[in-house]
């Protein structure tokens, strides 16, 4: 039987984020056959999870394929799909598989490539260092690749790289970061670190609550050294997902957010915590009287959900036909889902409450 080894590091990074989010499964299919796609449970559920297994490939003709692989979290969420090419051998003799040389050369100098033998293995991390003492400094690129059994070559791997100038005494350590989603830069967000480090690793929760419409963007990274250099600029592709959209198909709602189900406003249905069989009287509002301020007042309790586009507002009127303009209270959606109490103050004898729902 044939078989992928993948070893993906899964971070759920999305536009809307609860507390302690825990992946829970994968699922992942070959080329476009979504109908066969395999799910699979984590064996240990976490935040941040390493998935490392043998992905069966026998139905595959020999050839070039394509894998994809997506992640769901506690939430029911799922991640963006991660998609990799790779090339099916055809079935040949024990031992022809394993990882004989690996090769690698500079910029377009093909002849002056390096070869070096492996341990004949299936598959092979490549940790060393290589010598660069013959390249100026400035940008670079370093090609990759590996020969099996059969003599076969696999695709290159091709990589940019920038090399420093040389200096005196100590080497320049990372002092700063952006990064930015626009593609002229013009939303850049620059962190300096607490102390200047050698190595750096990013683990940290970014905030994309300002993306509001869904789509592919791109997310660039750079680095700065305390000799005020910027590293050169890595950037990768995410999907901003409509919240509102997959909660309408996820429970089978039609019609738009303005449409109504069961006399209800999609968006208010959504906005509440419902679903299709939620009760009208379940998305209402309560309202009771509060009893220990010394001024009176009525405590309006809602449910909200954490969507970044959604607005909740209160308005108050004396004879339900003349609204106020603005709104006595506006918040934005919270970072997680919640029960909503909000203190009011009785201004007239008599009055009228409404809540709102907004989407941007």
């Amino acid at each position: 039987m044939k078989n992928v080894i993948l070893t993906l590091g899964c971070v759920f990074f999305a536009c809307s984020l609860y507390a302690e989010q825990q992946v829970l499964r994968t699922q992942y299919w070959f080329n476009d056959n979504f109908n066969a796609a395999v799910v699979m449970d984590l064996d240990a559920p976490a935040s941040s999870v390493t998935f490392s297994n043998r992905i069966a490939t026998a139905s595959l003709e020999p050839g070039l394929h394509r894998l994809h692989i997506r992640f769901k979290d506690s939430t029911n969420t799922w991640s963006s799909t991660l998609s990799r090419f790779f090339y099916k051998q055809p079935v040949s003799e024990a031992g022809s598989g394993e990882i004989h040389e690996v090769q690698y050369w500079f910029n377009r100098d093909y002849d002056g490539r390096i070869t070096q033998v492996t341990d004949n293995q299936p598959a092979v991390v490549l940790i060393t260092d290589i010598d660069t003492d013959d390249l100026a400094a400035g940008l670079h690129t370093v090609h990759i690749r590996f020969r099996d059994g059969t003599g076969a070559w696999s695709s290159t791997l091709s990589r940019f790289f920038h090399k420093t100038s040389p200096h005196d005494g100590l080497a320049p350590e990372i002092v700063a970061y952006r990064y930015w989603v626009t593609e002229d830069g013009s939303d850049v967000n620059q962190v300096p670190l607490d102390a200047p480090v050698d190595a750096f690793t990013l683990d940290t929760i970014l905030d994309m609550r300002s993306l509001t419409s869904s789509g592919e963007y791109y997310l660039s990274f750079q680095f700065k050294d305390s000799e005020g250099r910027w590293s050169s600029a890595v950037t990768e592709a995410f999907d901003v997902l409509d919240a509102y959209s997959d909660w309408a198909t996820a429970h089978n709602i039609e019609g738009g957010p303005e449409d109504l189900t069961d006399g209800v406003p999609n968006l208010v249905r959504y906005a509440m915590g419902g679903d299709r069989d939620t009760p009208r009287a379940a998305l209402l509002p309560q309202l009771r009287m509060d009893s220990e301020s010394e001024a009176p007042g009525v405590i309006m309790s809602f449910h909200r959900i954490a969507d970044p586009r959604l607005r909740y507002a209160v308005w108050w009127s004396e004879d339900l036909v003349n609204w106020g303009v603005e709104p006595i209270w506006s918040e934005s959606a919270p970072e997680a889902p919640e029960l909503h109490e909000l203190m009011l103050e009785i201004i007239t004898e008599r009055g009228f409450l409404r809540l709102g729902v907004t989407r941007e």
